[in-house]
Formats: C-alpha cells, structure tokens, sequence
C-alpha cells in the first residue's frame, strides 16, 4: 500500500492482526507527506508513531551514500569491491537494485527526500517534545521545559541521538555531491540551482505554516509540543549548514501551501563527466563498522 492511504482493518471474526511499516525508494516524496501530515495531526489520521523505523531510515540512507558516493556496487553483476580501512568488502549487483535511479529525476527526488527525512530526523520525532519518561498524558513541569529550552533534554536517548546528529551530516554530504556534480533542467532549459536544499527549505516552510493552521484549528500533534518548540527545532536545523540558513533567510515571509516541489514534469537530470567517489565522505567509518563489525 502507498504512504498516506487512508485505511482500515475489518475483521469478519475475532482476530488478532499484525501490521507493520516499510520504506520503499520510490515512493520516498510521498513517504515525506505522509510523515508530516502525521506529526501535525497525530492521532487524528493515525493509531500509532513507530520510533523504531528511524532507525531503518538511518540504515537507508548511510547505505545509500555507501552505494553512490563510493561506487562500490556494481550493476552488471560483476562483483564490486570496495576498500575500507583495509578490509576489502565484496558485493554483486543485488544490492545495487536497492539504489534510487539518480539518472532520472523523479529517483533524484526520492534520494532527496529520503535525505530531507534524515535531516529533519529529531524535528519529526514525537520525542523530540516530551521529557524523558514523559507519558502523553503527563503535564509539562517547569523543570522538564527549562531543561528542554537550556539542554533540548527530551525523551529521545542519547544513542539515537548520535544517530541522527550523525546520519543527518551523511545526507548533507549527499546533498552536497548532488549540488556538485548533478545538473537538472527544466523543461525549457533553465538549469535549478541546488535543487536539494530548495526542497528542505520548503519542507521546513511548509512544515511551520501547517503547524500553524491546525494549531488554529484545535488540532492537535505530536504530544506536549508548541509552536516555538517546533521553531527552535527548526533553527537548529537551519543552522547546521550555511547554504541552508541562507535559502532560509531569502524566504518571502509567507508560508508555502505544498510539500512537494511543482516541477517534476518534463525535468531532465545530467551528471558531469569523471564523477568521483567521496573519499571524505564521513559515512567510511560508519559503513566499516556496519559490515565488518564494531
């Protein structure tokens, strides 16, 4: 089933059901849509907030970076091999299959909304605004919200925290291979300039006037959070990459109305000639430890 389709189970009988989530690549921009629409209205368009698929999504897109940035997957069938820390990994073209098309661009999109996911990891997570140990239910003490405003001490654990921090620098790192060494057009030949960042920065407009209106609305989100929770969240983001903070202050001052950039139809996507691997791309250490064990 795609992201964000309305549902339900019925059972003709008593049944006990198991369900679940997945994500897949090429449905990467609708994922996005959905995972935000559930962060601002929460409970009332969905039962339940799977924490445990960030960390898949982390997996993803370290594997990505892995297989794009380092070229270590071969799409021939020819086994590939790729060097790390001297231990030499060999793959076959089964998992090359697993990588977005960057050659066209609706699987650029999908690369790079999975990489706006990542980046967007803590402001999308329920946890992010509680305090640890913080039921739904459970106000908000003084205490708890001064060390949320001084510390961001919340109910996510220092480990995921980490994570995120750390699979958040390996999508910028894409973001930043792609504004290198990807040339997209529009259909009249215009060429868009780093097409990735445009997109996190209407994310992130979008996200704040969507906010805003349920806010007016009296519909709820993520549990204990605020507007200015959601806006420091956000700051953060902004701040952690100077291109960022700079589309960021080049805002009309009104918020976007979509979550998607309107240009997909006629779009071509060029990479420049000798792409090079990554040699400094910070994701060697992860993917050694990943495959080779900590």
């Amino acid at each position: 089933m795609h992201p964000g389709v309305p549902h339900y189970v019925y059972g003709v009988e008593n049944t006990i059901i198991h369900g679940g989530h997945f994500y897949c690549a090429s449905q990467m921009q609708a994922t996005v849509e959905s995972l935000i629409h559930t962060f601002i209205l929460s409970n009332f368009i969905s039962n339940t907030f799977h924490h445990p698929s960030h960390e898949l999504l982390h997996h993803i897109v370290v594997f990505w970076a892995l297989g794009l940035l380092q070229h270590p997957f071969s799409a021939n069938g020819i086994i590939g091999a790729c060097f790390s820390f001297h231990f030499l990994i060999n793959t076959s073209d089964d998992e090359h299959l697993h990588l977005p098309n960057v050659q066209t661009f609706q699987g650029l999109m999908d690369l790079i909304s999975g990489c706006a996911l990542a980046v967007l990891g803590n402001v999308l997570d329920f946890r992010t605004y509680s305090a640890p140990n913080q039921a739904e239910e459970d106000p908000t003490t003084r205490a708890q919200l001064q060390l949320w405003k001084n510390f961001d001490w919340n109910d996510i654990p220092g480990d995921e925290h980490m994570a995120i921090c750390y699979t958040r620098g390996v999508a910028l790192a894409i973001f930043g291979w792609i504004r290198d060494w990807c040339i997209v057009k529009m259909p009249d030949g215009e060429v868009v300039e780093d097409l990735s960042l445009k997109y996190l920065v209407n994310l992130l407009d979008a996200l704040v006037g969507y906010k805003d209106k349920a806010k007016a609305q009296g519909l709820e989100g993520a549990p204990h959070w605020a507007l200015w929770m959601l806006k420091a969240q956000i700051s953060n983001v902004v701040k952690c990459d100077r291109l960022i903070e700079m589309l960021w202050g080049q805002r009309t001052g009104r918020s976007s109305d979509s979550l998607c950039m309107d240009m997909d139809k006629g779009c071509t996507v060029q990479w420049k000639d000798d792409l090079p691997s990554s040699e400094w791309l910070p994701c060697k250490l992860y993917s050694y430890c990943l495959f080779c064990g900590s």
